[in-house]
């Protein structure tokens, strides 16, 4: 083969092998950019003044509902999330699990109905310890849920993304749920009360859990990003509702 027809084979060769090259390069960058971890739910726990819920213990006065749990793994996410109906301005006191220590929601509230006010406290990195949370609310309340979340992240590190965020409706069968925008790769709590039964999430992929005690919907959505598609939320019967929605990222 004379030079001339040998460069004509091995120049585009060459060429075709670089450009394998760098889209092996490129696929590797952009695994590596992507990985950090996995959320996985740990455990779900919650418990209401009506003796409902998959914890377990005791609600006193309205005011405060003690649920059992097991210990956290070390380095987990405990979300305590308080929901009280009829509670204009109630608010959760601090929670307390033995060896945790709690971070107020920034944007923890309610609505301006009386069908329901949520409040809630987290820990980005529990300690192992722990196997029930008291949750205090402010005053009595005519009804009130606890509910204790306990998401595991993979990866290195947590931080709170949207801190807390409440809407309403003031009559309902089909009930939006909150819009939430994620920075990375999140875990996503919704929960909603209204005045008859919350039945379901139209957002299968708000299966970590998805639990409805006492027609209070309470579910999490693991490894969420970009912008969420909004759920919408079932009520038995038009009322009011409100609904709650947070995220946290993993890193």
């Amino acid at each position: 083969m004379d030079s001339k027809l040998k460069r004509l084979f091995i120049i585009p060769f060459l060429i075709l092998l670089c450009a394998a090259q760098r889209g092996e390069q490129g696929i590797l960058t952009q695994t590596a950019a992507g990985a950090g971890g996995t959320w996985t739910l740990h455990q779900f726990k919650n418990w209401d003044s009506n003796s409902q819920g998959t914890g377990g213990s005791a609600c006193t006065g309205l005011s405060t509902c003690t649920v059992t749990t097991v210990a956290p793994t070390a380095g987990d996410i405990v979300l305590v999330v308080a929901t009280m109906a009829a509670a204009s301005s109630k608010t959760l006191s601090t929670p307390t699990m033995t060896g945790q220590t709690f971070t107020h929601c920034t944007n923890g509230g309610g609505s301006a109905t009386t069908e329901g006010w949520f409040d809630c406290w987290y820990t980005l990195s529990a300690a192992a310890s722990g196997t029930s949370v008291v949750c205090p609310a402010s005053a009595a309340t005519l009804y009130m849920n606890c509910a204790v979340y306990d998401y595991h992240w993979s990866g290195s590190s947590i931080t709170a993304d949207n801190q807390a965020a409440v809407t309403t409706d003031t009559s309902c069968t089909t009930c939006a749920g909150v819009g939430l925008t994620v920075a990375g790769t999140d875990v996503a709590v919704q929960m909603s009360i209204g005045a008859n039964n919350i039945t379901a999430i139209s957002d299968a992929t708000y299966a970590n859990p998805a639990n409805f005690t006492d027609g209070v919907g309470s579910c999490g959505k693991l490894n969420a990003s970009g912008t969420l598609t909004t759920p919408n939320w079932t009520q038995s019967s038009a009322g009011a509702a409100t609904n709650f929605g947070l995220t946290f990222q993993g890193h």
